[in-house]
């Protein structure tokens, strides 16, 4: 990490730089104070820790709100991957995307800006000046269904419902007289077949065949009760639909079990593909040492970059200016690594290009760091903000931090940035939870 005037990196933990103030990127105020500094060079196991004690990076320059004093204090949080479960909300996003590359009548664009929803959910990350906001992961923690939507679920309960009642209402309805004839033949047959030693379990299997017959025997009104037939065939020699010609109804309440919980990743690749009539490419691109591809695709990111700032985020030219995307977006302080334990990807920052038949339509930062990813940024171009990119990015790197698990265990996190209960554009973050997050046993202590 950064050195010191003695030459030697102090402990992550023991770092105590001076405050600094600049204006609140979430309430607008000049009272946001934070302690602050420059990281030249930083292992990713000394940012790991730095994370967990809630800093966070802008580019090279490092800082944490001072809580007691700051006008918007800032929470780190973040989603444990292995107890994730996509909402109906995140499917729809899912099922819009394969919409789009598999649709025949062109790309529907919207150039006339976002949503405030949309907005809401791509705001920071992070505190920084001259930053604005970033990408979100909305969406709550549910049961994951198979191949079927919760609303379809919910349609087929409604449907049973209605066929229980209906089936309850054509059954065939007996007079008082008959039913307790029925019932009283039902007893003698079965007291004499019982007094048969000799018939043992089959004396018993015919009992229970008896009492099924007469229950389903039906007279009309006022018809006189005769003697029950003759012995009735067994129950290995009857249909069931002898047995019971009328139909069972459903429970009113019954909920089809899945066969197969299909996880992130699948339903990611359902959606996307490869066969369709447009293609989505998504690259992963180091920046520290950067990729041959990054410089190679620097002028259409930066691109993409400015029109999202200031169309999304209205920022000034001078806000959204090349230099700023180069200090902010291109540059970090994370040396990457590549140990043989390690992820596939190596460890270090990098740039998540997603590509619609070969244009960048989105740009999003993340850092790969030993306990998992910690998403800095999402910046998209407005003309696909229908796509709910900043929705959609966020699941596939949930989905990315499932899949490095499988390989580094210890990587079983998706980091969200600062939560700031005061700032309604960050409240999609209490969604983005997993079964057994406190997150709502924390939110209380605000109110």
């Amino acid at each position: 990490m950064g050195t010191s005037s003695t030459g030697h990196s102090p402990p992550a933990g023991e770092l105590s730089p001076p405050l600094e103030a600049w204006t609140c990127g979430y309430c607008g105020k000049d009272s946001f104070c934070a302690q602050g500094l420059m990281a030249h060079k930083l292992s990713v196991h000394d940012y790991q820790l730095l994370l967990n004690k809630g800093w966070v990076r802008s580019g090279k320059y490092l800082y944490k709100a001072a809580m007691p004093i700051t006008c918007c204090p800032t929470y780190p949080m973040r989603c444990h991957v292995l107890d994730f479960r996509i909402s109906r909300s995140q499917r729809r996003v899912l099922k819009k995307m394969r919409k789009l590359l598999t649709c025949t009548g062109g790309l529907v664009k919207e150039t006339a800006g976002v949503s405030s929803k949309e907005d809401n959910r791509c705001h920071n990350r992070e505190q920084v000046p001259e930053t604005a906001p970033g990408k979100s992961t909305t969406g709550q923690t549910t049961w994951a269904l198979s191949e079927r939507s919760e609303e379809q679920w919910s349609e087929g309960n409604r449907a049973s419902d209605q066929r229980g009642v209906s089936s309850s209402q054509s059954w065939p309805v007996e007079d008082e007289d008959s039913q307790m004839h029925t019932c009283h033949k039902a007893k003698e047959s079965r007291t004499e077949l019982l007094q048969s030693p000799e018939r043992g379990q089959q004396a018993e299997l015919d009992s229970t065949e008896s009492d099924l017959v007469g229950l389903t025997e039906r007279k009309a009104p006022g018809q006189e009760s005769g003697p029950l037939p003759g012995p009735q065939p067994s129950l290995s020699q009857t249909s069931m639909s002898t047995v019971h010609p009328s139909p069972i109804p459903p429970p009113l309440h019954s909920k089809p079990e899945p066969s197969h919980t299909r996880s992130l990743e699948e339903l990611i690749v359902d959606n996307t593909p490869v066969t369709s009539l447009h293609q989505l490419e998504v690259k992963l691109l180091r920046l520290s040492p950067p990729s041959p591809e990054l410089h190679a695709t620097f002028g259409e990111s930066y691109k993409v970059y400015r029109r999202y700032q200031m169309h999304v985020h209205k920022d000034t030219e001078v806000m959204a200016s090349e230099a700023e995307y180069r200090r902010f977006f291109c540059s970090t302080p994370l040396m990457g690594e590549d140990p043989a334990d390690g992820p596939d990807t190596g460890y270090g920052s990098f740039i998540e290009q997603f590509l619609l038949d070969g244009k960048i339509i989105a740009l999003g930062l993340l850092d790969i760091l030993p306990e998992g990813i910690n998403s800095q940024y999402l910046c998209y171009d407005p003309d696909y903000s229908s796509l709910s990119l900043g929705v959609y990015s966020a699941l596939r790197e949930i989905a990315l931090t499932q899949r490095l698990n499988e390989k580094v265990p210890s990587m079983k996190y998706y980091y969200l940035g600062p939560y700031v209960h005061s700032c309604v554009k960050v409240k999609y973050k209490v969604s983005t939870e997993g079964t057994g997050n406190p997150v709502q046993v924390c939110l209380s202590l605000f109110r």
